[in-house]
């Protein structure tokens, strides 16, 4: 018995350096999940179970031997997806149904072994199960790669994106890759690969804030990439503040390797860190170099004389440098016998542009809905999507296909077969209508600018508009809000040179769609001037609970 585990291990070893598996922890985690259930099971004796060990112990390695001639890692099957995957469910209904195209391909280098495990293509998108094993890793560190990417025969970088989570049970970093990219023919070869492996850290730097002094201050930090901190102060209702960090890297430095950057607050007394009172806006690109977070705080607990305010990022503990590419080999015949395409042409007259659904294409993973409209840009008026196919309702978002006249909808099958799919009758049913306005070119006039906040009330459409404007460390202000819910907010606001060439506010607060928040904020840098009329560029007005339903096929 001996002798057979310690040939499998030196076979495993010289295949290209695949790592072979711990056989003791393998079977100590299948025996005691057999003790669990043998307990579980009505209190029968452990013994049975614990006799039969070397024999079971025999049949998994010689099972492994077995399937070593076919792949190279046998480890894979027992990794749990469903945890990362809880948002991609098309991939898991797959996954489950015993589809996708088996991989099992490894590589390593320093010591850390990158395996890509199952591949899905089929006609909406390319997806890629992987796993990392990083060997030891600190407690509280996290993974990260100089470069993650896929790329075709011809070194072409694929546009996509991927997500992970580490596995502590197992040791592993198990995540996927996801591109819209699909193979023009039935097979295609790609490389998949990873750039520098970084063991990342979360680092603290106390930084001097002053809350009670209202304007901006800017503090040197000079650190692991991060050369200064810009905090502006913005006074909220009912008691709030807004802090404006704008972080400031280092020529060269990449904002996303320091991590989720942000400012934390804590009481010295009780060793209490101070929440925010919203989630917060995190990441947001500022000038080249720049990275602007928005967060919301009491202003009573700001102002506390214990409070005490750091910074917080990542930081590289250590870098394992080099590169692990695997070559592959991907085909799309096994979805191609559940896929299904059909043309429609079924005309949205609720949205601009002269909107079509122009196409339907459903796979195993996926449903996607193509929209046609004759501009090449176009928002379209709702926030939420469904898709009902029968009594069952899939979820989905849209994104626009590179000014090509052309909006996808996406939509995540669960628990549905594309051929039970293909049959059944289907509706688009969009949810929260927002509706863009065009300001009607009435100026608001800013008088007797200064430091002291300012309001003025208009009305845009049917909506009374409050713009409330001041002038803080050099730069002018424009705030505005409505009491009306049915009011989105204003986009942008804008003044006119001489000449009528129109002179854009940037942004000074960032706002989402369809959140319920219509609270806006403009600035004009370096503003001295006394007096300004402003106008309004476009603005939102938003019907929650206004559904557009359309039917596009009846079903089979």
């Amino acid at each position: 018995m001996e002798h057979l585990e310690r040939d499998l291990k030196n076979q495993m070893k010289s295949d290209r350096g695949v790592p072979y598996p711990d056989f003791e922890a393998m079977w100590d985690r299948i025996q005691q999940n057999e003790l669990h259930a043998e307990a579980e099971a009505g209190g029968k004796s452990w013994t049975p179970v614990v006799s039969q060990r070397f024999h079971k112990r025999a049949a998994m390695i010689l099972g492994i031997s077995a399937a070593l001639v076919a792949v190279p890692v046998y480890a894979a099957i027992q990794y749990d997806w469903s945890d990362l995957l809880s948002y991609r469910s098309g991939i898991m209904t797959a996954l489950e149904d015993g589809l996708g195209q088996t991989i099992e391909q490894s590589v390593t280098r320093n010591g850390i072994t990158l395996t890509v495990h199952t591949a899905f293509t089929d006609e909406n998108r390319t997806v890629l199960l992987y796993s990392l094993d990083p060997g030891p890793v600190t407690e509280g560190q996290s993974i990260d790669y100089g470069q993650l990417s896929l790329r075709d025969d011809k070194g072409k970088l694929i546009k996509g994106d991927f997500n992970q989570r580490y596995n502590e049970q197992l040791g592993v970093v198990q995540g996927y890759f996801e591109s819209e990219w699909v193979p023009s023919g039935s097979l295609s070869e790609l490389t998949f690969g990873i750039e520098d492996v970084h063991f990342m850290e979360e680092a603290r730097f106390p930084v001097s804030y002053n809350p009670k002094q209202s304007e901006a201050q800017e503090l040197k930090i000079g650190r692991d990439g991060v050369e200064s901190l810009l905090i502006q102060s913005f006074p909220q209702s009912e008691g709030e503040v807004l802090l404006r960090s704008v972080f400031r890297f280092a020529e060269n430095f990449k904002p996303e390797q320091a991590g989720w950057v942000r400012i934390e607050i804590e009481q010295k007394s009780d060793q209490h860190r101070t929440a925010a009172r919203n989630p917060g806006i995190f990441g947001t690109p500022g000038k080249p170099g720049e990275v602007i977070n928005e967060q919301v705080f009491s202003a009573e607990q700001l102002q506390k004389e214990d409070t005490r305010f750091e910074m917080v990022y990542s930081r590289a503990a250590r870098t394992s440098t080099g590169v692990w590419g695997i070559d592959l080999q991907l085909s799309k015949k096994q979805m191609e016998k559940s896929t299904f395409q059909e043309k429609l042409n079924v005309p949205l007259p609720q949205v601009p542009g002269g909107t079509s659904v122009h196409e339907l294409i459903i796979t195993p993973t996926q449903v996607r809905v193509i929209l046609k409209h004759q501009e090449k840009v176009l928002h379209l008026p709702y926030q939420r999507f469904e898709l009902h196919a029968g009594e069952t309702v899939l979820q989905g978002g849209s994104s626009l296909v590179d000014y090509s006249k052309s909006t996808e909808l996406r939509f995540e099958m669960n628990g549905l077969k594309a051929d039970e799919l293909a049959g059944l009758p289907m509706t688009l049913v969009a949810k929260h209508r927002i509706d863009e306005h065009e300001g009607d070119g009435t100026p608001i006039l800013l008088n007797r600018i200064s430091e002291q906040r300012q309001s003025v009330e208009v009305s845009l459409g049917a909506y009374p508009v409050q713009f409330t404007y001041y002038r803080k460390d050099g730069h002018l202000y424009v705030e505005s809000s409505s009491q009306d819910s049915r009011f989105g907010g204003v986009t942008q606001t804008y003044y006119l040179e001489e000449g009528g060439k129109r002179i854009y506010a940037k942004p000074a607060k960032t706002w989402l769609r369809g959140d319920g928040d219509n609270r806006r904020m403009d600035v004009y840098e370096n503003f001295t001037a006394q007096e300004l009329p402003v106008y309004v560029w476009m603005y939102t007005t938003e019907a929650p609970k206004e559904e557009l339903s359309t039917p596009l096929r009846s079903g089979q």
